[in-house]
Parts: structure tokens; sequence; C-alpha cells
């Protein structure tokens, strides 16, 4: 539904919008739009924000939680990365201890052969060898060195003795591992060799529980070899020790604490020191019973895990990580309320960002609308300038013609305005000016009309008062045959004359009126120029200008040139050419040639004339004009016969042109389009 103009104007706004200036309006306009648009976007820049405050508010827990069980995890894992280096660290020592060992027994029995090869038997010395190195025990007694032969017979087992003298190449442990034909198969290539066994099946006995190692040497005077062999667990308890003791001196957050419980449920730390050694159902509460039983009960879901599990104070989450070598479960953890407090804090923070980033957002959006405003203020005042010099401008134009300064004015549209009125100007003063010279040109037109046809009088008056007076002096009867002879001649050559000036004017009326017939035919060159030579000849004759010399081209060439042309209209603008050029030669002569040029044929009439100013040389072709009107009456003329060559060139599609200095003469070219059956022998 359209609102009616008229009733809108019925509100003093919209009267007021009306009586308005363009530089007001936009002042108006630009800067309500502007302080609405950046009102707009500030809004939405501090509703954007906000929104982030809430996102960021309602995520603070998860962050923190999550910040929390990245600390848990990094501070279990620098445990468990101790608790490794010591397990590696263990094996290098039990590698240590055996080595050692063995290589002291190797040493004693090369001493005792060394020493006694050559006073006792055989028998004696390897009797005394068994002797000294059974005697030899480490490890608080639990570990020996025994000794076989290279072929698998048992030569000193001091806790088996029953295997001594038998055959051991079939000898499994528990875990069904072949030791002495390994321990044979090692030292094949090498004098001496650790063997490693690791327990696959990880049944829990003393026996095959941990990774057993082996060390043995080759004892080549008798071809024996003799080693040792160790379990992981003989220093065990010492690296588990140092482990814990380390562990428990680690440092974390006040309310956080590292617990180690083995999976068969002792505690082995806790921060309570009564339950360490104990069973957790031994444990006096209730819920110092519940927390552990889930943390062992949470055992095979993953090696490193989170449990979460209530306690009086609230929510706790644990950090749990298996040390599957030892059964040992480690972890720390963390209570869910020891966080608000800093979630409180943060959302602090965030809400003071908020409100100083409202305030930003707000003193930037008043800051830019007062720019905008007086930016809009400064684009008034020049355009008010503009519409000024506008208006000065049309005022004075009524009375003067006159033409806006364009650089002077500030806005691209005020510039199309400005450049439309000089347009508009330039056109008033080239029109006035077309006036003004369309004026002169028909005053000029008048009086050339005035000029010709009093010329034209005087030239057709001429031969009439000759013809005349000459035949009135005919009817004298005393005149002798002579003079009666030259009396008639006077009166043909008047007669010629006269016919001539009447068919020039027959010819530029029908030029003027654009009746004229085009004929195109096949013709010879020569035939024109015979007529022209006979015309002009008798010319000279009558004119007293026999002296003058008619250079024609040579009749060999003009029998050979053969074009398809008007052969009338050609005629027509050679004659008048000649004739023009005759009329204003005193002495010399006249050249009439021609040639080919590409599509083209070009003539020229050249005469030794009076020449032609070049500034005349403009209007030679005009209507009524000569070269120097003041030589009418010295060599007559009506002031049309170039003016018809030159309408029957155009007429052909050709073109002329002089070529003239004054005192030396005149060159007139005019060259015609040959049609294309033009035939050349």
């Amino acid at each position: 539904m359209s609102l009616n103009y008229n009733a809108l104007n019925q509100f003093s706004i919209f009267r007021h919008f009306k009586n308005l200036s363009i530089s007001n309006t936009y002042l108006l306009l630009f800067s309500s739009l502007s302080g609405l648009f950046l009102f707009i976007l500030g809004w939405i820049w501090i509703y954007n924000e906000y929104a982030k405050f809430d996102q960021e508010s309602k995520s603070l827990r998860n962050k923190f939680i999550t910040e929390h069980k990245e600390t848990l995890t990094q501070n279990t894992k620098e445990c468990v990365d101790y608790i490794d280096f010591k397990i590696s660290q263990s094996e290098e020592i039990i590698k240590k201890n055996l080595k050692t060992n063995v290589d002291q027994a190797h040493a004693i029995a090369l001493y005792i052969y060394t020493k006694n090869k050559h006073t006792l038997s055989k028998q004696e010395i390897q009797k005394r060898i068994k002797e000294a190195i059974s005697a030899f025990k480490f490890n608080s007694q639990k570990r020996y060195v025994f000794i076989n032969t290279l072929e698998g017979i048992g030569v000193l087992y001091p806790r088996n003795p029953e295997r001594e003298g038998q055959s051991l190449l079939k000898l499994k442990d528990i875990n069904q591992n072949q030791l002495v034909t390994n321990e044979i198969n090692h030292l094949k290539d090498r004098n001496e060799s650790f063997i490693k066994y690791e327990n696959s099946k990880k049944v829990p006995n003393k026996y095959n529980a941990y990774t057993k190692i082996s060390y043995v040497k080759k004892f080549k005077p008798y071809n024996w070899y003799m080693g040792s062999f160790a379990y992981s667990d003989d220093i065990l308890g010492t690296i588990q020790a140092d482990c814990i003791e380390r562990i428990k001196n680690m440092k974390v957050d006040k309310d956080n604490y590292f617990f180690i419980y083995s999976k068969s449920g002792t505690c082995l730390l806790h921060k309570n020191e009564k339950y360490i050694g104990h069973i957790y159902r031994s444990f006096e509460g209730k819920e110092d019973i519940e927390i552990p039983r889930q943390i062992l009960f949470s055992t095979g879901e993953k090696k490193a895990r989170y449990i979460t599990y209530e306690m009086p104070k609230g929510e706790k989450i644990a950090y749990l990580y298996d040390i599957d070598d030892w059964n040992w479960i480690i972890g720390s953890g963390f209570q869910t309320h020891s966080v608000e407090k800093d979630i409180s804090a943060a959302k602090h923070e965030l809400f003071d960002r908020l409100i100083k980033y409202s305030l930003k957002v707000a003193l930037l959006v008043a800051f830019t609308i007062l720019l905008l405003y007086l930016a809009a203020k400064a684009l008034s005042n020049r355009m008010n300038k503009n519409v000024d010099s506008l208006n000065k401008f049309f005022k004075k134009a009524s009375t003067q013609s006159i033409k806006i300064d364009i650089e002077k004015l500030n806005f691209s549209d005020f510039k199309k305005v400005a450049s439309t009125i000089n347009t508009m100007i330039d056109t008033r003063t080239r029109k006035e000016n077309e006036l003004e010279q369309a004026r002169e040109l028909a005053e000029k037109s008048d009086r050339l009309k005035s000029a010709f046809l009093s010329n034209m009088t005087h030239e057709i008056r001429t031969p009439m008062n000759a013809i005349v007076g000459f035949s009135e002096l005919l009817q004298q009867d005393e005149l002798t045959p002579e003079f009666k002879n030259e009396f008639i001649d006077h009166i043909i050559n008047n007669s010629n004359s006269l016919l001539s000036l009447i068919n020039d004017i027959i010819d530029f009326s029908i030029l003027e009126t654009g009746t004229v017939n085009i004929t195109y035919s096949n013709f010879n060159l020569k035939q024109i120029f015979i007529d022209l030579t006979e015309k002009f000849e008798q010319l000279k004759v009558n004119q007293n200008k026999s002296h003058i010399e008619l250079i024609f081209p040579d009749d060999k060439c003009l029998e050979e040139t053969h074009i398809y042309f008007d052969a009338l209209r050609l005629k027509q603008i050679l004659t008048y050419l000649i004739d023009n050029a005759l009329k204003f030669t005193k002495q010399g002569q006249v050249e009439v040639n021609y040639k080919y040029e590409q599509d083209s044929m070009l003539f020229w009439v050249k005469d030794t004339g009076i020449g032609i100013p070049a500034e005349k040389q403009e209007f030679i072709f005009d209507r009524f004009r000569q070269g120097e009107e003041s030589h009418s009456r010295s060599y007559g003329g009506t002031g049309i016969g170039l003016s018809i060559v030159k309408q029957m060139i155009q007429l052909l599609n050709g073109k002329v042109w002089v070529e003239s200095e004054v005192s030396k003469g005149s060159t007139f070219f005019f060259s015609i389009p040959l049609n294309k059956e033009i035939k050349n022998n």
C-alpha cells in the first residue's frame, strides 16, 4: 500500500525536509545513518564479546579440571620415568655383579691351573679348582658359580651336586628354557656371553615371576665354561625402596599427594603412614577402604587412566598408572572443589575484561561518529560552496557568454554538471558563430551571385554586341569580299563563344540539380585528344595565342591506351582545364599528360601562366570564384569552369587538386578510379 505524498507533507518533519538544502539534507542523513550503523556495529561487537564471555565462563570448570588433570599426568609420569630408569639400571647392576663374580672365579681357576700344571695331575688340579670355586658365594649366599664342559657335562653345581658328571643338554627351567644348550650355543663363536630369559607367562612365584640373567665364560685349559645367574628380584627390594622414597619426597599441590598400591592390595605409599605395609581391607574407615578398592578394581582397563570418586569434601579425580614389571599402581589425585576459587577468580577477570572492552567499543563508536560528523560537515560546506558557485554563474550567464571554472569545484557530480553547462555554452556559442558565419556566407554568396550575374551579363552582351554589330555592317553594299569574310568570321567566333557560355551554364545547372547521366564505355584516348587538338589549335588562332605551345601525349601511347569510362565527361573535364590554362597563359606552353596509378588514372594539365597565390588555392574550385577577382575583366570568364570540373570529378568518385606558384604557372591534377573492365594493351 503506497503512501500519499500530500499526506506526508502534513507532518512537520517532512515539511522540514522539503525545505532543507541538499548539503544540510546530506549532513543530516549521513550523520544519522552513520551513527545508526556504528551503534549497531558496536552493539554486535559487545554482544559477541558477551557471548564469548558466557562461553568461556561455562568452559572454565572443564578448562581448570583439564589443567589439573594435565598436572596430575605430568607429575605421575615423572614418577614413572624415574621407576623406568631404575628398572633399566637394575639390569646393568645385575650384569656387572655377575661378570665380576664369574671373572673372579675364572681368575682363581686360571691361577690354580697355571701354578700346578707342571707339578700336579689333571685330576688333582681340577679338584682344587672345584673346592676353591664351591666356596664362592654372593648375593646373601643365594647365588653361586657353576661349571660345565662345552659338551654339556656338569662339572660343579654347589647347590645341586647330583648334576655333576651328568649330561645337562636337556636341562630346562620352570619356563621350559633350554639352559645348558643355550649357554653352549652362545659360546660357539665367543669366549663369554650374557643370556637373558624373560618370563612370558608371568606366573606369580619367586622362581619365574622375574627376569633371569646368566653370564658364562670359557675356561680353555679343560674345555670348560663357568657361569652364574641372578633374577631381577635379587635387587628389586632395594630399587623399589629407593623409588618409593624418591616419590614420597616429590612436591605436588598441598591438597594432592602420591599413593602406591601393589595389585595384591598392599599399600606401599600413602599420606597416612599407618596404612603403609598393610592390606587395604584392614584400613579403619569405610572411606579409606572404598577408595583403594576402586583403584584396584580399575586395573586392566588401561595402563594409564582417570577415575572419579566421591569424598566427604566433594568429588575427587585421580590419575592412575600401572607399573606392570612390579605389579604396582601409582597415582595422584585432586579434589574438584579446590578449583572453585580459581574458577571464581577467572570469572571476575573475564567480567572485568568484558566491561573494559565494552567501554572501549563505546568510546570508539562515539569518536568515530564525531569524526564522521565533522567530515560530513566539511563535505556539506564544500557542497554549499559549489552550489553558490553555480548560482553566481547562472546569474552571469544570463547576460554573458562565460564558462564555469571546473577546477574550482570539488565533487565529480558538480564537475559533470559544470562540464555539461560548459558544453551547452560552447554549443550555444558555436551555433551563434555558425549563424554569424551563415549570415556572412549568405551575404557573400549574394555578393558573388551579383558579381556572377553582372559578369555573366557582360560575357553575354559582349558576343551579342559583336554579332549584332557585324551583322549590321554586312548590310552595307560597298563592302569588299575581304571585309565581308572578316565580319562573318567575327560573327561565327562570337557565336561560338556565346554557345560555349550557354553550354557552361547548362552543365552547371545539370550538376546543381544532380541530373547528370554517366555512361561508361570502352574507348581509346587518341580520339579524345584529336578532338582537343583541333579545338584548341583553332582557339589559339582566334585568341591570338598561336605562340603558346600545346603539348599532348604521344600518338603511339594514346593508341595503346584503352579505358572503360565516360568519354564525354572526361573530354569535358580536360576541355575546361585546357581552356583555363590557355586563358591565363601569355607565354610558354600548356602540357597535358596522364599515367596509371594502381586502380586509378592520373591526368594533369600544366601551364606557364600567371599562377595562383597560396591563399587563393583553397577556394579556386568554389562557384563564381577566380584566382584573382581583378582579372575578370582582363581574362574574362564566369568563374564556374573549375567548379564544374570539381563537381564532375567528385561525381565520378575521383579527386582534383592544384599545385601552383605565382608567376611560374599552375598544374591541375585529377585522379579517376578505373573500372575493372579497363583494357590496357
